[in-house]
């Protein structure tokens, strides 16, 4: 149920649920649900839909009804969902009186999702279901971290009025076909994020830049990078000036050294690339040259070949 409805308990009321990130990944698994209310605590499940994604390639889909309690009963028939839900969902009562029980999906999607990354839109409000279904019927707790495509979809169009899924594909013109159900909900969510990210190539030059909007500690990690001969660092003597903030200081000499370069603490006749980090260390102040900076441009004016890069432009060029 991708539409922006609010949902109930708070992360710290699920011990173990995973992060909330922002991020690119190459390798992820965008899940949808379908429920019979608003509340993980009180309601429950009635579709899951689901597609993998691994090396940018889709790998399987999953698709199941699922059987909630009876609510009531109505002229003998069992009731399990009111009108309202199957109105909205397409999703009625005699379909789910056929479906299988949360005790027989759960473990199928489980197997299905593995511990791959969630990406969805609201996606909080379908891991609560999910986290709450995982405990009850196989004994632990969703820990997935996942990526919830509406929090960047507020940071990009703040001017929007409303931020719900069909809003979003109105915008951008994408299908909604079958709306509400939960596999066409996770092929309107992939469509509409495979748009997100050109825009904000657009706006923004680099996924990384974007990332830098949110707070180190929800920014996804890049993933290893593997760059092409062509962004080879062989033999080349790299400085970094300043902190890096796309990966670690550990990180980033791992990487230079992985592709044949030499990390070296201060800036020398040796010195090849200058690399700008985006934070700050010591007295500097935001706009102002550090000694390494300075120093490197004196070199380059005597006639040394120095490149001084900016941490986006660094790891742009090696991802070439």
């Amino acid at each position: 149920m991708a539409y922006g409805y609010r949902y109930g308990s708070s992360v710290s009321e699920r011990k173990d649920k995973g992060k909330s990130l922002i991020g690119f990944p190459e390798s992820y698994c965008i899940v949808d649900t379908e429920t019979t209310g608003l509340s993980p605590s009180e309601e429950h499940i009635i579709e899951i839909g689901a597609i993998r994604i691994e090396g940018g390639v889709e790998t399987g889909r999953f698709q199941s009804l699922i059987q909630p309690p009876k609510k009531r009963s109505y002229r003998g028939k069992p009731v399990f969902v009111d009108s309202f839900i199957s109105s909205l969902t397409g999703i009625s009562n005699q379909m789910l009186l056929d479906a299988r029980t949360e005790a027989e999906v759960l473990p199928e999607f489980a197997a299905f999702l593995g511990d791959s990354l969630i990406v969805g839109y609201n996606v909080g409000f379908d891991v609560n279901f999910l986290y709450d279904a995982y405990e009850r019927v196989l004994g632990k707790p969703l820990c997935n971290d996942f990526i919830d495509l509406l929090r960047m979809v507020k940071k990009l169009y703040p001017e929007m009025p409303r931020h719900r899924l069909q809003d979003l594909a109105e915008k951008f013109r994408v299908d909604t076909e079958g709306e509400h159900r939960a596999l066409a909900d996770v092929i309107i969510t992939r469509e509409c994020g495979k748009r997100i990210q050109k825009d904000i190539l657009r706006r923004y030059e680099s996924l990384e830049a974007f990332q830098m909007l949110y707070p180190k500690s929800c920014r996804l990690p890049n993933p290893v990078i593997k760059p092409s001969k062509e962004a080879a660092l062989s033999g080349q003597h790299c400085v970094i000036s300043g902190r890096i903030e796309t990966i670690s200081r550990a990180e980033t000499k791992a990487l230079i050294e992985s592709l044949g370069g030499i990390q070296d603490e201060a800036v020398s006749r040796k010195t090849s690339i200058l690399i700008l980090g985006n934070g700050l260390y010591g007295a500097n102040k935001p706009g102002e040259k550090s000694v390494k900076q300075k120093k490197a441009e004196q070199y380059r004016e005597s006639g040394q070949e120095i490149e001084i890069l900016t941490e986006e432009e660094f790891f742009t060029r090696i991802r070439r």
